[in-house]
């Protein structure tokens, strides 16, 4: 046998089966992490439909505060203007 054949010998026995490991971790890990990112994308998706349900809740309490208030003045006045008999 030649040194070629020895070399193309060694690396079919040990080298192809570490690269195929390697290569099946490398798998592994991508689909880890598609998982982690699909994960990350739905939470970050739910924490905005939070925050604009938030920020919707909050401006409808600021208004009804603000409407609330403009018919208390006009209640006030309109007491001020018919005092009662």
């Amino acid at each position: 046998m030649s040194w070629v054949d020895d070399a193309r010998k060694l690396l079919q026995d040990f080298v192809a089966p570490e690269l195929r490991a390697m290569t099946a971790q490398l798998n592994a890990i991508k689909e880890l992490l598609a998982a982690a990112d699909r994960l990350s994308a739905e939470r970050h998706a739910a924490l905005l439909e939070r925050l604009e349900a938030a920020t919707r809740e909050l401006s409808l309490k600021i208004e009804l505060a603000l409407v609330t208030r403009k018919l208390e003045e006009l209640q006030e006045k309109q007491a001020a203007a018919n005092p009662p008999h």
